[in-house]
């Protein structure tokens, strides 16, 4: 089976009379079938711009990009397509359950079939108390979970979703994970851009770090939350000897101190851990194992990365 989405060389750059702005720049991107996709970024890092291009709301300076195989620019292409983003304009005018009547129908879901579609749909993001109810009534949590279910009303093979859980509450937002889990679960592919970290580590299969238009890091989140630093940490009482800070290859490592009793060390990769003199002269029962950072953490540090380059 082709991949659900393919994109080789995506460039997109934006003029004014006076200077460029690449929003995009030689982005190479596989999304196989059935697999569940984050992309994760500063703000202006090129997301929303990247899903415009795959839709065909913005027309690419360079590159190309296939869906299932056929070019997005095919209408039967973009059939298979679903998208929701926090900034879609629903019909204000309508019910929710007129929208996705709408919806459904433009969807070309056979008329016998549309109720029960729209049924399951509500039942799934737990909308009967305002599906009746219009559209301009609604908060924009109602928004995001009815914007979702029209997204998502055709069960697409590919969905594309921006900020999916945005505006949500904690029930909202589980609610979605259900979805996107339900969908791996039924092989779809779902690709989403989010800055909801927890969420990531939740559903996705792989995480896609985009910077400044370009692809920093594509991967297992495994991969991504051990590139760069590991953490060894240590306790043991208080001592004068944790006042100062270790250091490897001759640089300083970060020191934090918890409760007075527990003191963690960032660690690059290459940098063994004997050489902070800590394994040796330390009882067994004070040593605690190696753990990696979160994916947060990862994040957070990768981005002070980009900072400073």
């Amino acid at each position: 089976m082709p991949d659900a989405l393919a994109i080789e060389r995506l460039s997109k750059c934006y003029r004014s009379i006076s200077a460029r702005h690449w929003a995009l720049q030689a982005v190479d991107l596989l999304i196989a079938s059935g697999s569940t996709v984050a992309i994760v970024g500063p703000n202006g890092a090129g997301k929303s711009t990247l899903f415009r291009c795959v839709l065909g709301l913005l027309e690419p300076t360079a590159g190309t990009i296939s869906i299932f195989g056929r070019p997005s620019s095919e209408p039967e292409s973009r059939a298979r397509v679903g998208f929701f983003s926090e900034t879609a304009s629903l019909p204000r005018h309508l019910t929710g359950r007129e929208a996705l009547r709408l919806f459904a129908k433009l969807s070309r879901i056979a008329a016998p079939e549309v109720e029960a579609v729209i049924d399951a749909r509500t039942r799934a993001l737990r909308m009967r108390e305002f599906i009746d109810r219009r559209v301009s009534t609604y908060s924009r949590g109602m928004k995001s979970r009815l914007g979702l279910a029209q997204a998502s009303i055709a069960e697409p093979d590919l969905l594309l979703l921006d900020e999916p859980s945005a505006g949500l509450d904690s029930e909202g937002r589980r609610l979605v994970l259900d979805v996107l889990l339900a969908r791996r679960d039924a092989g779809r592919a779902t690709v989403f851009a989010t800055h909801i970290l927890t969420d990531v580590e939740t559903v996705a299969d792989r995480v896609v770090f985009l910077v400044s238009g370009r692809v920093a890091f594509d991967g297992p989140m495994s991969a991504f939350a051990r590139r760069g630093m590991a953490c060894t940490r240590l306790e043991r009482p208080e001592s004068p000897a944790l006042n100062g800070q270790p250091s490897g290859n001759d640089e300083p490592l970060a020191v934090r101190t918890r409760r007075g009793t527990t003191v963690s060390w960032s660690v690059p990769d290459d940098v063994a851990h004997a050489s902070l003199g800590l394994e040796a002269d330390q009882p067994a029962s004070n040593r605690v194992p190696v753990s990696w950072p979160s994916l947060e953490e990862a994040y957070l540090e990768a981005m002070r990365g980009h900072d400073d380059a």
